[in-house]
C-alpha cells in the first residue's frame, strides 16, 4: 500500500503543475460557494449553519463543483495512462466524454440523494440514529464508488469494455482492499477540510475569512488527491485481475511505479488491448 500511496500524492502533485488552471478553477467555485455561505450567513453559529445547509444559493454552487471535480477524474486518468502528457488529458475524445457523461449523471443522482437523507425529518429519532443513518448511507455511497471505479478511470480514456457491471464483477474480492486505501488517502485530508469549515463557524469575521481562503485552497489539493486515488484503485485492480485499461485510442500505457518496475514510465503497456481474457 506504501507504494500506492506515494504514487497518488506524487501523481497529485504532477498533475496540479501540470495544469494549474484547472486548480485555479477549484479554488474559485470553492471560493464562491464560501462566499454564499457567508452571505446566507451560515457562519454566524452552528444553528445557522444548519438551517443554510439547503440554502439554494449553496446547492446549486455545489453541483457545478460536484461536476467539476468529476471532470478532474476524467482528466487526470487520461494524464496518468497517456504517460503524464497533459496533452492527452485535454485532447477531443467524444467517446470518452459520452461514457463519462454516464459517470456524472451518477454521481448527480448519488449526491442527490445523499441531500435526501439529510434532509428526512429525525425529530422523532435519537441522535445516536440519526448518525448511524448518515455514516451508514455515507460509508454505503463510498462502498459503491469504489466498486465502480474501474468503470469510472475506463470511462475516462473510452475504454470500450468499462461498464458498470463489468466494474462490480472485477472489483469482487478487491472491494475492502481498495476500500481502505481510499479511507488512507481520503481521511487526514478530510478532517483538516472539516476543521477550516467548523473553525470559521466558531471564529467569526475577519479570522473566518482567512479560514474559509485557505479551506478553498486546500480543497483543490483534496480534490485531485481524491481523483488520483481512483487512478490508483483502477489500475490496481486491472492489474489483479489480468486484464489491461485500454483507450486513448490505444496508447493506454502502463504506470511503472504501481507495477513495482524499474521500467521508465511511459513505456506501453504489454497487456494491452485486451492480450489477456478477461477474467469473470
Amino acid at each position: 500500500m506504501l507504494r500506492a500511496i506515494r504514487y497518488t500524492y506524487g501523481l497529485t502533485w504532477r498533475f496540479m503543475k501540470a495544469a494549474p488552471l484547472i486548480v485555479l478553477a477549484i479554488i474559485a467555485v470553492e471560493g464562491a460557494q464560501h462566499v454564499a455561505e457567508w452571505l446566507t450567513g451560515m457562519y454566524a453559529s452552528p444553528e445557522a449553519a444548519k438551517a443554510a445547509q439547503f440554502h439554494p444559493a449553496r446547492m446549486a454552487i455545489g453541483t457545478v463543483k460536484t461536476i467539476l471535480l468529476e471532470f478532474v477524474i476524467y482528466w487526470i486518468a487520461r494524464f496518468a495512462l497517456g504517460g503524464e502528457d497533459i496533452s492527452h488529458a485535454f485532447a477531443s475524445d467524444r467517446d470518452a466524454l459520452r461514457r463519462f457523461s454516464m459517470v456524472i449523471l451518477f454521481t448527480l443522482v448519488i449526491g442527490v440523494a445523499m441531500q435526501g437523507i439529510q434532509a428526512l425529518p429525525m425529530d422523532g429519532m435519537s441522535r445516536a440514529l440519526v448518525l448511524i443513518v448518515l455514516i451508514s448511507f455515507m460509508l454505503g455511497s463510498l462502498l459503491l464508488q469504489v466498486a465502480l471505479t474501474p468503470w469510472i478511470v475506463g470511462a475516462a480514456v473510452g475504454d470500450p469494455k468499462a461498464t458498470p457491471i463489468f466494474a462490480l464483477r472485477q472489483s469482487m474480492g478487491q472491494l475492502l482492499r481498495g476500500f481502505a486505501f481510499t479511507l488512507v488517502i481520503m481521511l487526514p485530508p478530510m478532517i483538516v477540510h472539516y476543521v477550516l469549515g467548523g473553525l470559521a463557524i466558531v471564529r467569526p469575521g475577519r479570522l473566518g475569512m482567512i479560514l474559509l481562503a485557505a479551506d478553498s485552497i486546500f480543497v483543490a489539493f483534496l480534490g485531485v488527491l481524491i481523483a488520483a486515488s481512483s487512478v490508483t484503485i483502477a489500475y490496481r485492480v486491472a492489474r489483479r485481475r489480468g486484464y489491461s485499461i485500454d483507450g486513448l485510442g490505444g496508447a493506454a500505457q502502463s504506470i511503472p511505479a504501481l507495477d513495482g518496475s524499474g521500467a521508465r514510465a511511459g513505456t506501453p503497456d504489454p497487456q494491452n488491448s485486451g492480450q489477456r481474457a478477461i477474467e469473470s
